[in-house]
């Protein structure tokens, strides 16, 4: 192999390491996009909808309430009967947002949290509509408060419970995505930091490998040629290597041949 071949096949290799370097820093990064677009749209996503879910039937608590304070004023039961069922519709919004996530988790459990939410909704709508004919036909609290709206309230502490364990839910997979980028980038940190450190001690190694045995081997040939110059023909050249000072060295050794063969002749008296 040609002296100029070896280091081509070196400055290649080097190519070759840097474009894997390249190729891994890529990956690495991709991870990390991946990592943290699923940290964003899906595990903060899910936290952002489940509290927002919790406000609202905060909200709708508030103005179920409110309601009560009320009754022989129509236009403040009007009010905030709208309120309440403005809540609801927030809330089914999110519900559907909060299934479609879950939906793409294939998260059975949450799933079927939506769909709970979603049955104890309509049955709580049921039962308000009920109390609020009753209220305005009786204006009493204590009457509608031992009836339908005990159950109610009962099937809101249900929601609350839903979406409270929707919240943790969020919050604990935030946190565990938190945990897999950062995992994510120190693995792709050090993977990055070892390829390059070995595509350094490479690039370091090679040409100091081929000098110190383009080195050895011109030293060695200069030591024989020496002692052909002194005469000396005994000691006999071995050709390692096939490049350039290989072929220097096969010529070396024809001349030493060609000496041995003139001076046995010599010897003979036939020149």
């Amino acid at each position: 192999m040609r002296i100029q071949t070896k280091y081509l096949i070196a400055f290649l290799s080097g190519t070759v390491i840097t474009v894997i370097i390249v190729g891994v820093s890529l990956w690495g990064f991709n991870s990390l996009r991946k990592t943290t677009d699923y940290l964003v749209t899906v595990n903060s996503r899910v936290l952002e909808f489940a509290s927002y879910f919790d406000k609202e039937l905060a909200h709708s608590r508030r103005a179920e309430k409110e309601f009560f304070i009320f009754p022989n004023n129509r236009a403040k039961q009007a009010k905030y009967i709208t309120k309440w069922k403005g809540a609801y519709n927030k809330i089914r919004g999110y519900l559907d947002e909060l299934e479609r996530l879950f939906l793409g988790e294939n998260n059975a459990e949450m799933f079927a949290l939506v769909a709970k939410a979603r049955k104890v909704m309509d049955e709580n709508e049921t039962l308000f509509a009920s109390v609020v004919v009753k209220f305005k036909r009786t204006g009493s609290y204590d009457t509608v408060n031992r009836a339908e709206y005990g159950t109610f309230k009962e099937k809101t502490h249900i929601l609350e419970d839903i979406a409270v364990k929707m919240s943790q839910y969020g919050l604990a997979e935030v946190e565990k995505g938190r945990e897999v980028l950062a995992k994510t980038q120190s693995r792709t940190q050090l993977t990055i930091q070892i390829i390059s450190i070995l595509a350094v001690l490479w690039g370091v190694f090679v040409p100091i490998v081929l000098s110190k045995r383009m080195t050895a081997t011109i030293r060695y040939l200069t030591q024989i040629s020496n002692d052909i110059s002194k005469g000396e023909m005994e000691k006999e050249i071995t050709v390692t290597s096939s490049d350039e000072l290989g072929d220097l060295a096969l010529s070396i050794k024809r001349m030493q041949t060609s000496i041995r063969i003139m001076l046995d002749r010599f010897k003979e008296g036939r020149l």
